[in-house]
C-alpha cells in the first residue's frame, strides 16, 4: 500500500534489500541439455534449403529434356515419373533412373545423380540424428535420475507434493530404458518441481531461499553465501483445527474473550453492524430493545463468556440456562464474537495457544493434556523437520498427521473444510534463509529505482481508481457536508454492487499519450521509451515496493526487469520478519514512521481470512478492528469500525475516512500478502493513499495498440517494454495457437515432436529459453510459468505435455521470452542463481499538509453512543 503526498520530496531507498533466491542453481538443469541436437536439425535445415534452391532449376532442365530431345512413349513417361518423384521428394527408381542415362545429356545426368546422392546423405544425416536423440534422451534421464537424488530438492519435496517423493526412490531405480507411462508422468512431475525450483517460479517457500542484502557505493559483483536455514512452523489451518477440539469442553469456552462486534451502533431505534464470517459479509439490522442496549454498553469492557452470562443473571434476574441461550444466539447472529484467545496474523499462535492451555489447565486437566499432547506432537515434529532427511520427514509427516486424524475422527463436529482434511504436507510451512555476503551498488541501483519510480508516480496520477465511484454513491443518499458512519456507509455500498466500478481505468488523454510514445519508440517487437517522456508528476507515491530481476549487461551496467509493483510500509517483508531479528522489523517501523503526518492516522485493514502467508507483525499506526478480525498481537492501536465515519473531501472530488475520537483522517494498508479477502477488507482498501498500482494497466494500453497495428490473422505478440534501454518493463510475449496447428503433433514418437518444435520455434522466432503456461487451462498448475529450454530433450517433452493439455482445453499457449536469461544470472559461490528483488522505498518531504476543518453531524454524535 502506498501514501502519497505532494511537496518538493527525496527518493530514500530501503536497505537491505529482501531476495528471493532460487532454492536449486540453474546449473543442474545445464546437464540435461543437449545443444548436439539443435545444432544438428540446424544443420540438417541449412542443408535442406540448399537442396530446395538446386531443385527448380533441376526440375526445369528435366523437363526441356523431356519436351525437346527425349523421344514420346517410353522414355518421356519414365524422366516424368522422376521429375514428379523429385518434385514431390518421393525416392527415384533404380530402373528409371539406368533408362534415363540414355537420353539425359551428360551435365543433366551428372547434376541429377548429384542431386538424388545429396538428398540421401542428409536423410542419413536425419536418421543419425534421430538415434542420436534417443541416446541422448536416456543419458538425460539417466542424469537426470542423479539430479533428483538432491537432499535439499528432496527435503522441500516433502513439505510440497509427499506423493511425488514416496515415487520417487522407483523412479530412480528403473532403467529408462523399461520407463511406463507411470514413470514418465513422475518424471514430469519431478521435472516442474525441480525446474521451477531453480528458475524460482514455484509457489512453494521450502524450495525458494531467502536473504537480505545491503545497498551502499561499493560494488561487489561476487556474492557468497553461507550456510543454509530451515524455519518450520505449524500451518494456519491447524488454527481452524485446534477451533473445533477446544471448543469440545464447556469449561474452557467459557474463559474465551467475548467481544462485542466492532461494527455495531445504534441509531435511529435500530442496532446495526457488520457480519464477517469466513470471508461472507453481511450488514444486520435489529430493533434496539434494553437488552441491546445493556449488550452495547458493554463495548469498552473486556470479559469471558462466563462472566458475560453472570452479569446477565445479576443485570436481568434471569436463569443461567436463559443467559447462555441469550449469549449463544447474539454470538450466532455474529453481535458477539466466541474466538479462541489467539490471532492468525502471528506466526507464533501454536505457542500462544500452548501458554493459554497451560494456564488453563485448572479448568479441565485430562482434556487440556490431550490438546497439550497434540500440540506437543505437532512442535516435536516441527523441530525435528529441518534437520531431518527426506527419509525421515517421509516418515514423520505422515505418522504425525495420523495421529491428528484420529484425534479429529472422535468429534462430534468437525472441522470445516476450509481447515480439514488436509494432507500431511500441509500441517507445516517451511521458509529457508541463507546469508549472502555482498551488496548491491548505490550509484548503479538508484537510477534504476528512480526511474520506476517515475513510473509509479506518473501511474497514481494518470489513472481513476474505483474509490471515485465511492464519491458518486455517496451524493446519492446523504449531504455533501454530512459525516455517516462507516457502518452505514458500507450497507449502502453492499446494497448497490452495480454502482462502483472494481477495475482501474485509464484517462483517454493519457492513453493517447502512451500510445504516442509506443509508436515513436517502437523498433520491431520492442518499444523503446525514455524516462523524459514521463511527466514528473506532483503526487508523491510515499512507500512503494517493486520485485524485479537485476543482472550486468556486457557493458558492465546494472540492468533490471520488473516483475510487478508491490506494496510499500514493509508489505513484503511481513511475513519473514521474524527470520531477520527484531532490528529489521524496528527499521521498518522507524522508516513508517518518518514519512508519517501527525495529523492522519495510518492504520491497517483486517479480516477473518486464515493463510500463512499474512503471518506480520505490526507495523503501521495500528489496524482497523472489524469483526472476527485476525489482530497482530504486537499491535498497539485498534479502532473499532464503530469509531470510523466517511465525510466528502472540501473539493467534493473524494471521499475520506474519519476516526470520530481524535478527528484524524485515516489511511488504510494492506500488509497481506494473500489478495483473496474479504469485502470488507476490500472495501477498506478503497481508503488507501493510493489505490493498487500494477504495471499491468500500462501495459495493457501498450499491448492493446500493438495488436492493432499488426495485420489480420497474424500471432498474437505483445512487445517487450524497455526503459531508457536498462530497464525492461514488460518481456516479449506470445500467445500461440496449437489445436489445429499440424506443425506441433501431440501424436507420434517424441523425436518427431521435438524436431517439429525446433521448426515451429524458428518459424515464431522465440528465444531458446521461454516460460509457457495455459492462463485458461481448467488446472491451475498449468496456469503457471513453467520453464521450458528448447535444447532440453526432457524439457521439450514436458512441453509436449502442456502443449497436449492446450489442445484438449482449447487454449492459447502463453510463451514469454526469459528475461534475465540463464547466461546472466547471478553467481553465488560461482553459480547461477535466479534472484529476485524485492526494494522499497520511500519519500520523504519538506513540507507537511494542514489537516482539513470539518465538524461532526448531530446524528453521528448520536450513532456513536448506545
Amino acid at each position: 500500500m502506498n501514501r502519497t503526498k505532494s511537496s518538493a520530496s527525496q527518493l530514500k531507498l530501503f536497505s537491505p534489500v529482501l531476495l528471493r533466491v532460487a532454492g536449486l542453481s540453474i546449473d543442474v538443469l545445464d546437464v540435461l541439455r543437449t545443444p548436439v541436437l539443435t545444432f544438428r536439425l540446424d544443420q540438417y535445415a541449412h542443408r535442406r534449403l540448399q537442396l530446395i534452391r538446386r531443385k527448380e532449376p533441376l526440375l526445369a532442365d528435366l523437363f526441356a529434356v523431356i519436351e525437346g530431345v527425349c523421344p514420346p512413349g517410353k522414355p518421356q513417361q519414365q524422366l516424368q515419373q522422376i521429375r514428379r518423384d523429385l518434385h514431390n521428394d518421393r525416392p527415384v527408381r533404380a530402373k528409371d533412373m539406368v533408362q534415363a542415362q540414355q537420353w539425359l545429356p551428360a551435365a543433366v545426368l551428372r547434376q541429377l545423380m548429384a542431386y538424388i546422392d545429396d538428398r540421401q546423405r542428409i536423410e542419413r544425416y536425419m536418421s543419425t540424428t534421430a538415434k542420436l536423440y534417443q541416446q541422448q534422451a536416456m543419458l538425460g534421464r539417466k542424469r537426470f535420475q542423479e539430479t533428483t537424488g538432491d537432499a535439499s530438492f528432496q527435503r522441500g519435496l516433502a513439505l510440497s507434493s509427499l506423493s511425488l517423493l514416496r515415487q520417487l526412490n522407483a523412479y530412480q531405480q528403473t532403467n529408462p530404458v523399461a520407463f511406463r507411462k507411470d514413470d514418465f508422468q513422475v518424471e514430469h512431475g519431478l521435472l516442474r518441481y525441480l525446474s521451477r525450483a531453480a528458475t524460482k517460479t514455484t509457489p512453494y517457500s521450502t524450495l525458494t531461499h531467502l536473504a537480505t542484502m545491503p545497498v551502499h557505493a561499493g560494488r561487489n559483483d561476487v556474492w557468497k553465501a553461507g550456510q543454509s536455514r530451515s524455519h518450520v512452523r505449524l500451518s494456519v489451518r491447524l488454527l481452524g483445527v485446534f477451533d473445533a477440539l477446544l471448543r469440545g469442553n464447556q469449561r474452557l469456552g467459557e474463559r474465551w474473550l467475548v467481544t462485542l462486534n466492532p461494527a455495531a451502533l445504534v441509531s435511529d431505534g435500530y442496532l446495526s453492524y457488520v457480519r464477517q464470517t469466513n470471508g461472507q459479509v453481511a450488514c444486520v439490522r435489529l430493533p434496539v430493545n434494553p437488552a441491546l442496549r445493556w449488550v452495547m454498553s458493554m463495548r469498552n469492557t473486556t470479559q469471558t463468556y462466563k462472566e458475560w452470562v453472570d452479569r446477565i443473571q445479576q443485570r436481568f434476574k434471569t436463569p443461567g440456562t436463559e443467559a447462555r441461550q441469550y449469549i449463544d444466539k447474539l454470538i450466532e447472529l455474529g453481535l458477539l464474537h466466541h474466538g479462541l484467545p489467539v490471532s492468525a496474523a502471528d506466526a507464533d499462535w501454536a505457542v500462544r495457544l500452548h501458554d493459554w492451555l497451560i494456564t488453563h489447565r485448572w479448568l479441565a486437566p485430562k482434556f487440556v493434556d490431550n490438546q497439550l499432547g497434540l500440540l506437543d506432537a505437532l512442535f516435536t515434529t516441527a523441530r525435528m523437520l529441518p534437520m531431518a532427511t527426506p527419509a525421515q520427514r517421509l516418515h514423520l509427516l505422515p505418522k504425525v498427521h495420523g495421529l491428528l486424524a484420529e484425534r479429529i475422527g472422535t468429534l462430534k463436529q468437525p472441522p470445516t473444510t476450509d481447515f480439514w482434511p488436509l494432507r500431511p504436507e500441509q500441517l507445516f510451512f517451511e521458509d529457508v534463509t541463507r546469508p549472502l555476503h555482498g551488496n548491491l551498488p548505490t550509484p548503479d541501483t538508484m537510477p534504476l529505482v528512480e526511474t520506476t519510480n517515475r513510473l509509479v508516480n506518473h501511474l497514481a496520477s494518470a489513472s481513476i481508481a474505483p474509490v471515485s465511484s465511492l464519491v458518486d454513491l455517496f451524493k446519492e443518499t446523504f449531504s455533501p457536508a454530512e459525516h455517516v458512519s462507516l457502518t452505514t456507509f458500507f450497507g449502502h455500498y453492499l446494497s448497490r454492487p452495480n454502482a462502483i466500478s472494481q477495475a482501474v481505468t485509464v484517462l483517454p488523454a493519457v492513453r493517447q499519450q502512451w500510445e504516442q510514445w509506443a509508436a515513436e519508440g517502437r523498433r520491431q517487437q520492442t518499444i523503446h521509451l525514455r524516462s523524459k517522456q514521463i511527466p514528473d508528476e506532483p503526487t508523491r507515491v510515499m512507500s512503494q515496493g517493486v520485485f524485479w530481476q537485476s543482472w550486468i549487461d556486457n557493458k558492465g551496467r546494472l540492468c533490471a526487469v520488473l516483475n510487478e509493483l508491490a506494496g510499500g510500509f514493509g508489505r513484503m517483508y511481513g511475513r519473514f520478519l521474524p527470520y531477520f531479528g527484531q532490528s529489521l522489523t524496528n527499521e521498518l517501523i522507524k522508516a513508517n514512521q518518518s514519512v508519517s503526518s501527525s495529523d492522519c492516522l495510518l492504520v491497517e485493514a483486517t479480516d477473518d481470512h486464515y493463510h500463512n502467508a499474512n503471518f506480520h507483525p505490526a507495523l503501521l499506526d495500528g489496524v482497523i478492528l472489524t469483526p472476527e478480525a485476525h489482530v497482530p498481537s504486537s499491535s498497539e492501536r485498534a479502532i473499532p469500525i464503530s469509531e470510523l465515519s466517511v465525510r466528502l473531501s472540501d473539493d467534493h472530488q473524494r471521499l475520506d475516512l474519519w476516526h470520530l475520537p481524535t478527528r484524524k483522517r485515516v489511511q488504510v494498508g494492506d500488509l497481506g500478502f494473500q489478495a483473496d479477502r474479504s469485502r470488507l477488507y476490500s472495501f477498506l482498501r478503497l481508503f488507501a493513499p493510493v489505490h493498487d498500482l500494477s504495471l499491468n494497466l500500462f501495459r495493457s494500453v501498450i499491448n492493446q495498440w500493438y495488436e492493432a497495428q499488426q495485420p489480420a490473422g497474424t500471432v498474437r505478440i505483445w512487445p517487450r517494454i524497455v526503459l531508457d534501454q536498462r530497464l525492461i518493463v514488460q518481456r516479449q510475449t506470445w500467445w500461440l495457437p496449437v489445436g489445429a496447428d499440424a506443425s506441433l503433433p501431440t501424436e507420434g514418437d517424441a523425436f518427431t515432436f521435438f524436431r517439429a518444435t525446433h521448426n515451429w520455434r524458428h518459424t515464431h522466432q522465440l528465444p531458446d529459453e521461454v516460460f509457457v503456461s495455459l492462463p485458461a487451462a481448467p488446472n491451475t498448475d498449468d496456469c503457471k510459468p513453467q520453464y521450458i529450454r528448447f535444447d532440453n530433450v526432457l524439457l521439450v517433452d514436458l512441453f509436449r505435455r502442456l502443449v497436449r493439455k492446450a489442445v484438449a482445453a482449447g487454449c492459447l499457449l502463453k510463451v514469454v521470452e526469459m528475461r534475465p536469461a540463464s547466461d546472466v544470472l547471478h553467481r553465488i559461490d560461482g553459480q547461477r542463481y535466479a534472484v529476485e528483488s524485492v526494494l522499497q522505498w520511500y519519500t520523504t518531504e519538506s513540507t507537511r499538509q494542514p489537516p482539513e476543518k470539518h465538524t461532526m453531524s448531530a446524528d453521528m454524535r448520536a450513532s456513536a453512543i448506545p
